[in-house]
């Protein structure tokens, strides 16, 4: 696959997309086509109407209108510094009932920059909605969940029905299989509900780090069924109607579906939804630990490992003691160490780190191997909860375009 922009499908504006209607060109035929007469007066029972649709169509509709009413419409107005002129900016995208009490999931970007969101069900009489709020968010996994409310307005408040019941899931991503037809559910282009096929296409993509998010996502589902933007934070589902993953981002120069989309496993899901509803946020490890970007080290002639540039000032790695790169007062650069590896797990790519912490808990003990003055020497460090975003380790971002 060539590398296109990885595109997340937040803020997808509220005007209709420019649907191009395709007529076909007429020419003279080349010889005379019998005429296909069709009885005006055909009609057709709802038994010989199902007789005309195949049992996998039949499974599709089923499907759709049984995760349909669990499926929700986000509209967002933007925070009064994301426009000017006084223009009220807007933004929509996707997502689907988490639990019995209220809660929802969806794509924090769909969701990061709302000064108000909210919320509509297939259900729903024109004019309704449900007011939501961001209850926590995973800004790595860019997962957010959302409680909704009754609004204010107690006219549009009595007139609403009861939350619709929360979508299945399923229990382990680990048994997913490239070729699984699988089905997503959302609002592209404003086009509310609006459902597409497709199968798992590959497993285990990851995605680089960008603007905002500086680690990467890793374990992500590759499907061909079609994402656009307004898709954002809206379910994939398997054939069994279990919600498998996410739908978050694509791959494409164009900035719009090119056959490439990809959706974050429920197993990361789930424990970020977990840990949102029991702390309000969701709690990532971190080194305390500034690595020289890969290209850089390899000019320098190291060939494995990772070479610290700074560490974070009573940081889990100061703790374990660390050294990082300095400058002598007499201008000479002074190497730190080089990380080998974690628990016994090589390390020669930034990735790589991001990847092993994407398992651990804090509190968890973890081995460092590093190369010291030409010496191998291992460190115990006890894994810390990050403080803030800029805490972590980082990568180099590559250039992005949102949708």
């Amino acid at each position: 696959m060539s590398r296109g922009d990885i595109q997340f499908g937040k803020m997808e504006p509220e005007v209709e997309g420019q649907i191009q209607w395709c007529a076909s060109a007429t020419s003279a035929p080349s010889a005379a086509v019998p005429e296909l007469v069709v009885p005006k007066t055909q009609t057709w029972s709802e038994s010989q109407a199902a007789q005309l649709v195949f049992a996998d169509e039949q499974h599709a509709s089923r499907i759709f209108e049984h995760a349909r009413h669990s499926v929700i419409h986000i509209s967002t107005v933007l925070q009064q510094q994301q426009h000017r002129g006084g223009v009220e900016a807007k933004g929509a995208g996707t997502g689907f009932i988490w639990d019995e009490h209220g809660h929802a999931i969806t794509n924090w970007h769909v969701v990061r920059d709302a000064a108000e969101i909210q919320v509509r069900f297939s259900s729903l009489q024109p004019g309704l909605y449900y007011s939501a709020s961001v209850l926590g968010r995973d800004a790595f996994r860019d997962i957010a969940v959302i409680e909704l409310v009754r609004p204010s307005s107690k006219v549009i408040a009595d007139a609403l029905p009861p939350l619709p019941p929360p979508l299945p899931r399923l229990k382990d991503s680990a048994g997913l299989r490239v070729g699984q037809r699988v089905y997503a559910i959302g609002n592209p282009f404003g086009l509310e509900f609006t459902l597409t096929a497709g199968i798992i296409s590959g497993l285990g993509r990851e995605i680089a780090a960008a603007g905002k998010r500086v680690r990467p996502m890793f374990n992500v589902i590759q499907t061909d069924a079609a994402i656009n933007p307004g898709n954002s934070g809206g379910p994939l589902i398997n054939s069994s109607g279990q919600v498998i993953g996410v739908n978050c981002a694509i791959a494409s120069n164009s900035g719009t579906f090119a056959g490439v989309g990809f959706a974050l496993p429920m197993n990361s899901v789930v424990r970020a939804a977990e840990e949102i509803l029991e702390h309000g946020r969701v709690r990532h490890t971190y080194l305390g630990l500034g690595f020289a970007p890969d290209v850089l080290s390899r000019q320098m002639g190291i060939e494995t490992g990772l070479l610290v540039l700074s560490v974070r000032e009573n940081g889990p790695a100061a703790r374990a003691g660390v050294v990082a790169t300095v400058r002598a007062p007499n201008g000479r650069l002074v190497l730190g160490d080089i990380v080998l590896s974690l628990n016994e797990v090589a390390v020669n790519g930034i990735n790589d780190v991001f990847r092993y912490l994407e398992n651990t808990q804090v509190g968890d003990a973890l081995r460092i191997c590093v190369l010291r003055n030409g010496e191998k020497v291992n460190l115990e460090v006890e894994l810390d909860e990050a403080p803030d975003m800029d805490s972590l380790v980082h990568a180099p971002l590559r250039p992005h375009h949102r949708l």
